[in-house]
């Protein structure tokens, strides 16, 4: 991947794989923030071929998000996830692993693949789901 001229990255920046790209961001949201973290020391690292901006070859502002910022300045952080599914109603952000996993396992059934984002961009089996289960209350954990 590349580095853009004001030290980010994208899936426009030359050279980039667009599906590698977008690979690696979910496989960073999939492991939360210690994904975040690793896909920031990953992309500190400039590419051979690439110049970096001169701000990260003197060192100036190239900080991770594992470090700590100085005074004045804002802190790094990982980009805010979308709501996951299962912050919705019933669950509100408490699922049971056994009603997840179910979940997880129908949307493998019929995809044969599942991300965390796969039910909010196709929802009627998660809708057909819990019409099948409304009589049951759903299985919360304690918070």
């Amino acid at each position: 991947m590349s580095v853009q001229d004001d030290g980010t990255m994208g899936p426009q920046s030359a050279g980039v794989n667009a599906a590698a790209f977008a690979a690696a961001v979910e496989a960073a949201w999939v492991e939360g923030e210690a994904g975040w973290e690793r896909l920031a020391r990953d992309w500190a690292a400039v590419p051979d071929g690439s110049a970096a901006p001169a701000s990260a070859a003197d060192g100036a502002g190239a900080r991770t998000g594992a470090e700590s910022a100085a005074p004045g300045e804002v802190p790094l952080a990982p980009p805010a996830a979308a709501p996951c599914w299962w912050e919705a109603p019933p669950w509100e952000g408490h699922i049971a692993d056994e009603v997840f996993r179910a979940i997880v396992a129908l949307y493998v059934a019929h995809f044969g693949t599942y991300t965390p984002d796969l039910p909010s961009r196709e929802p009627g089996l998660l809708r057909a789901w819990l019409r099948e289960h409304a009589d049951d209350a759903p299985p919360r954990v304690a918070a």
